[in-house]
């Protein structure tokens, strides 16, 4: 691990999903897309976020889900905050994988 902390280019630290989503401290209410309501499109949408020191997300990419609920998901993933993740008392910028789900009531 000393080497990747050395070369000054180090991978984000990969974080599982249960262990990031324990370190959220506040997120928006999910917006549910009108017309995917109407249509009743329902469902998960998997995303993998990367994190930074500041706990905020930088970055999401969808890994998968109903096209019609992926941007809601992207929006709402993107607004999330976090406690920063430390490494050696040191915020470090992490990935993880969020899923957002979707339901109809």
């Amino acid at each position: 691990a000393s080497e990747t902390a050395a070369s000054g280019n180090a991978q984000p630290m990969r974080v599982p999903e249960r262990a990031q989503a324990a370190k959220l401290v506040s997120q928006p209410v999910l917006k549910y897309p009108e017309e995917a309501r109407a249509a009743g499109v329902d469902g998960v949408v998997s995303l993998r976020a990367l994190i930074g020191t500041d706990g905020k997300v930088k970055n999401v990419t969808v890994l998968r889900g109903p096209e019609m609920l992926k941007a809601a998901a992207m929006e709402n993933a993107g607004q999330r905050q976090y406690q920063p993740t430390l490494l050696n008392g040191k915020p470090v910028e992490v990935q993880t994988d969020i899923s957002v789900d979707f339901r109809l009531k």
